[in-house]
């Protein structure tokens, strides 16, 4: 857990390989399986419908991990950052984005702002 990746509350999409992602994931970080909750919004969902599923985050969670799809979950991270991250995240990619708000329902496009960015072949360190 290079990253001090802690996450309070990690939330995937029910398809079998991101929920086998995030249970392989969680087990790495010391996260419990069975606290892993599924949403099956996450599938298919367009940048929008992400955002509308992280704006009903609940507040006591302050870190929050989300395994979902592409495309959406490419054009999330570049909306929520303001910023073209990638243009594809790749199969396992992981993007941090730490946003300044009060409340979960503030999230919106342009207040995220990229911790790191990475996936299994990144060769670059960034």
């Amino acid at each position: 857990n290079e990253r001090e990746l802690v996450p309070d509350l990690i939330v995937s999409s029910p398809a079998e390989r991101a929920l086998s992602t995030a249970i392989l994931l969680g087990e790495k970080i010391g996260y419990p399986a069975k606290n892993i909750h599924t949403d099956g919004r996450l599938y298919h969902a367009t940048e929008d419908e992400i955002l509308s599923i992280v704006r009903k985050f609940n507040d006591s969670n302050d870190e929050v991990m989300v395994l979902g799809h592409n495309p959406g979950l490419t054009d999330f991270v570049n909306s929520l950052s303001g910023d073209l991250v990638t243009d594809n995240l790749p199969t396992c990619g992981i993007v941090a984005i730490s946003l300044d708000v009060g409340s979960w329902t503030e999230a919106g496009w342009g207040k995220g702002k990229v911790g790191f960015y990475d996936f299994p072949r990144n060769t670059s360190g960034r």
